[in-house]
């Protein structure tokens, strides 16, 4: 009984279409639109609310920013880092960065961070070759010429190399020794895209201004919270050594 309902069903479309062809064209239109924009919203929702972070207690790490009378959610600047890096009961460590976007020879171009030294150690991610980048590679002494490719740009960009850490790439037209490969997915929501991790002192290289004498609020400040201390305490008072 179902089989022929349905075949009635079938043959009443088919009917109806070559009467009103235009009609036709026109629904499947907009249900093929509905389909493709319920498909994207899902997307969205699925990487920003269901999708797993793959870090260490994920719940512990904030994101910091300020609000004034006029703007919210302002970035820092180096100097206002440091001052909140100094004096936070709130958070264990803190982590800035600035992103940029960078040529490889080729003329493809990679998404990436360049980031203080804790970045990692903030986020609990090891990485899967090689090591992270850590505070001594910002040192004056070390000229910090290195970086840390994603699993994915690893795979994409250098042929899942087993052997590229300690090798040399040319990226924004310097070379850089890569030290390191992180584990996929070990990145903060919406990092998704970020192909490698350079230290801040390489503003300059990648046609940055300095952030060591800019006064300008660029960077992103992202922060691991001592597990004693509530999530709700740490947006009334994380910010607090810079008032």
């Amino acid at each position: 009984m179902c089989v022929e309902s349905l075949a009635q069903d079938v043959r009443y479309a088919c009917r109806g279409a070559r009467r009103s062809p235009l009609f036709a064209v026109s629904v499947a239109g907009t249900i093929g639109i509905g389909l493709g924009v319920l498909c994207a919203w899902f997307t969205l929702v699925n990487a920003y609310l269901f999708k797993a972070v793959r870090l260490p207690q994920p719940t512990e790490l904030h994101a910091l920013s300020w609000d004034s009378s006029v703007h919210d959610r302002y970035q820092l600047t180096l100097a206002e880092f440091e001052a909140l890096a100094a004096d936070t009961p709130v958070l264990a460590q803190i982590a800035a960065g600035n992103t940029v976007t960078a040529a490889l020879p080729s003329g493809q171009s990679m998404a990436g961070h360049l980031v203080t030294g804790e970045y990692f150690a903030v986020l609990g991610a090891p990485a899967a070759l090689g090591r992270t980048l850590t505070s001594a590679d910002l040192t004056a002494s070390a000229s910090a010429t290195v970086l840390v490719l994603s699993d994915a740009a690893w795979r994409r960009y250098f042929n899942a190399d087993p052997s590229i850490v300690g090798k040399a790439i040319v990226l924004a037209g310097a070379p850089l020794t890569v030290i390191g490969v992180t584990r996929p997915g070990a990145t903060l929501p919406g990092d998704e895209t970020i192909a490698f991790w350079a230290p801040l002192t390489l503003a300059t290289t990648f046609d940055l201004p300095d952030p060591a004498t800019s006064q300008a609020r660029s960077l992103f400040v992202v922060g691991r919270r001592r597990a004693a201390v509530n999530s709700a305490y740490v947006s009334r008072s994380a910010l607090a050594a810079l008032a």
